[in-house]
């Protein structure tokens, strides 16, 4: 054909046709040999279900490992708060009791189950009208346990045997321990003649003043 004859059939509309042509049946090829498949709902479900087939039956269980290492410790808790407990004979007076070697509670305070560090104190006191050389011993006790025995307890009295002697003295007890249910904390004194702990009942003269026990609930014990 001449190319003056071509140049008639080559406008615009045909050049447009033809590349569409092209593109449509390159795309077209493309589409054949790739698929992109986003999600199973693109999928015919009858063929879904053939792709899945059967689940197996269920193995055995492996044996088991062995333990790892222990891991680091953790950071320690928060310290919890404490509480305190204290009874308080303030101005009041308590006598002897009336035979020697007789155990007597001279105070007590209730407590609830918990660890505590606990002190107690009290003056005994021979009466200034009597010499009798006598011993005072005191014992801290929380629920049934001896937290502090009081080690040998004062002489009071002129003519005791172990000095010094006085008509006044101090005692300070303290202790730590545990109670597994409610109870209580107790001073427990006896008296007794200078030299002589055990016998026949004889008659004692003195009082216990200033006695308290305090308890601080704690969260541990050293």
């Amino acid at each position: 054909m001449h190319w003056g004859a071509f140049r008639r059939y080559l406008t615009y509309a045909n050049v447009t046709a033809t590349l569409a042509l092209v593109f449509a049946m390159s795309g077209g090829a493309l589409a054949a040999k790739h698929y992109l498949i986003n999600s199973t709902g693109q999928i015919n479900p009858k063929v879904l279900k053939k792709l899945r087939g059967r689940t197996g039956l269920r193995g055995i269980p492996g044996v088991e490992g062995p333990t790892g290492p222990a891991g680091p410790a953790g950071p320690g808790g928060a310290i919890g708060g404490s509480k305190a407990f204290n009874t308080n004979s303030g101005e009041g007076i308590l006598s002897f009791s009336p035979l020697v070697n007789t155990p007597q509670a001279v105070a007590t305070l209730s407590l609830p189950a918990g660890k505590f560090s606990v002190v107690g104190k009290l003056i005994a006191e021979n009466d200034e009208s009597s010499n009798e050389p006598y011993i005072v011993r005191c014992e801290l006790l929380l629920g049934k346990t001896l937290i502090d025995s009081g080690y040998s307890g004062v002489a009071l009295g002129e003519g005791g045997k172990v000095p010094p002697q006085a008509n006044r003295h101090y005692l300070v007890l303290a202790g730590n321990g545990s109670l597994s249910s409610p109870g209580t904390a107790e001073i427990v004194c006896k008296v007794h003649l200078d030299g002589v702990e055990s016998g026949p009942p004889a008659a004692a003269s003195g009082k216990y003043m200033d006695r308290s026990i305090t308890a601080i609930q704690v969260g541990s014990l050293g």
